[in-house]
């Protein structure tokens, strides 16, 4: 039985559910998925301190759905930087250095050289 990636290619089960083998590709089905933003969410008057975001190499995309959030509440961040599946979707780790610049957060492991971070306001 063929797999859809080499497991040892993944650090975890988690991320392995989002990898795809391009030799596979012409076998799988694209299935839509409906997805809301966190700024479209959060009433304004609410003060958001922290935004903790566990999306198996997504954080980046669900980050940019709370920017409004961020920049009007400067909350502390919690994420995960998955290499393999974060730059299986073109996010690598620049684009999130860019991101946090860009809001004026320093970043902070919290566990391991790529796994958790913590974003803090300067």
């Amino acid at each position: 039985e063929r797999s859809f990636a080499d497991i040892e290619s993944v650090p975890h089960s988690a991320g392995f559910s989002f990898v795809e083998d391009p030799s596979q590709q012409h076998h799988l089905h694209e299935i839509k998925v409906g997805t809301l933003q966190v700024d479209n969410l959060v009433p304004s008057s609410a003060q958001v301190r922290l935004i903790k975001v566990d999306v198996q190499g997504a954080a980046l995309r669900a980050l940019k759905g709370c920017e409004r959030t961020i920049s009007r509440c400067r909350p502390r961040i919690l994420f995960e930087f998955e290499k393999h599946v974060s730059e299986c979707r073109g996010d690598d780790w620049p684009s999130y250095v860019a991101f946090f610049e860009a809001h004026q957060y320093d970043t902070f492991s919290i566990l391991g050289p790529w796994e958790d971070f913590l974003a803090v306001p300067r």
